[in-house]
């Protein structure tokens, strides 16, 4: 007869492996558009399994005056954009959301 404890242990190990805690992955981008990224042969995650941070977005902002040093020193003023969007071969640091449903995108690695 199993002792007691080993069986809670047991169950107790398994609810947890059911409810799908977060957890750190890591992957790289298959394709941009549409976003296909792959963390092994088995799992690929597209734009519906996805959110992003603004870390792997593309960043549009304006400039006005001379606040900021490196701007003011060339005198340019107006918009920009950041080229931040993920690519094709870039590897990401992803954290799984509990109950597994969406995976967050937080930034690039080398």
């Amino acid at each position: 007869m199993p002792d007691l404890v080993q069986l809670i242990k047991k169950a107790a190990v398994e609810a947890v492996e059911n409810a799908m805690p977060a957890g750190v992955y890591f992957g790289e981008v298959m394709s941009a558009s549409p976003l296909k990224i792959s963390l092994d042969q088995k799992m690929v995650l597209t734009d519906r399994d996805l959110i992003l941070t603004t870390l792997v977005k593309d960043l549009h902002f304006s400039v006005t005056g001379y606040d900021v040093n490196v701007i003011a020193n060339s005198g340019a003023t107006g918009d920009y954009m950041l080229h931040l969007a993920l690519a094709k071969g870039d590897k990401v640091i992803l954290v799984r959301a509990q109950g597994g449903q969406k995976f967050v995108v937080l930034d690039k690695v080398r």
